[in-house]
């Protein structure tokens, strides 16, 4: 059983990283995963974790350590300072490293035991949950500020759970109903559990109409019906209104 964990770095010229992950005898530690992206689980099925709850998975391309304890990266230095986060295989222990100019040959980090994050969203102002929600979580950087994004959280109840490391992070969550919602969250190694219980959010206005009469419009071109048309003239008909964005 892995107790406590180390992560060694060594800077290469060619922009190259090799990680070490020992646990706290100095043996390696086989199948840590490194990853510049992760996401929650529970919607394919994945096994969860030996001690319940949700496991972390990794978007994109991740390396895993070997039988000695070792993996390397590539990073670009054009993307300095560039955040990672480490999982050990049975997601108890994890780390929030970040490679930079100063980062030195070697580097040891301590990781410290995950905390589990969780919560739930709701729209006080009318009662209910929103029906979807995508939740991004940035790292706070000392020298940078906000970082890029290292972790995700899709909700289709309301509520989240994401297993993070210690360090300082930004949370910004949007969907279909409601304002984007943003927080900052602290992790300090010291709480296996950081329970929000209950954030409110904001509907927006497309939440808000939910349920009533269409509103009235003004048409700026109109083909099949007069510009000066409004919804009711289309009483007693199937009126099909598709809205289309773009990002």
């Amino acid at each position: 059983m892995i107790t406590a964990m180390m992560l060694t770095l060594a800077i290469g010229s060619v922009g190259e990283v090799e990680v070490r992950v020992v646990d706290a005898d100095g043996a390696p530690v086989v199948g840590a995963e490194v990853a510049r992206l992760f996401g929650r689980d529970g919607y394919r099925g994945e096994q969860p974790p030996a001690d319940g709850g949700h496991r972390m998975l990794p978007i994109g391309r991740a390396a895993r350590t070997g039988d000695d304890g070792v993996l390397t990266l590539r990073v670009d230095q054009s993307e300095w300072p560039r955040p990672f986060l480490l999982y050990s295989a049975d997601q108890t222990y994890g780390a929030l490293v970040v490679v930079d100019e100063s980062t030195t040959s070697p580097l040891t980090v301590t990781a410290s035991p995950l905390t589990t994050v969780r919560g739930s969203f709701v729209m006080e102002e009318l009662g209910r949950t929103p029906v979807w929600m995508n939740n991004y979580l940035y790292p706070v950087l000392p020298k940078k500020g906000r970082g890029t994004r290292i972790a995700t959280c899709a909700t289709i109840d309301g509520t989240f759970e994401l297993r993070l490391p210690r360090g300082q992070y930004w949370w910004e969550g949007f969907g279909d109903e409601i304002e984007m919602h943003r927080m900052g969250v602290r992790v300090d190694g010291t709480r296996a559990l950081i329970d929000f219980e209950e954030i409110e959010v904001i509907p927006n206005v497309v939440a808000k109409a939910v349920g009533k009469p269409l509103p009235p419009w003004t048409a700026h071109a109109a083909r099949g019906i007069e510009p000066s048309a409004t919804p009711a003239d289309f009483k007693g008909k199937h009126l099909l209104v598709y809205y289309w964005a773009y990002w």
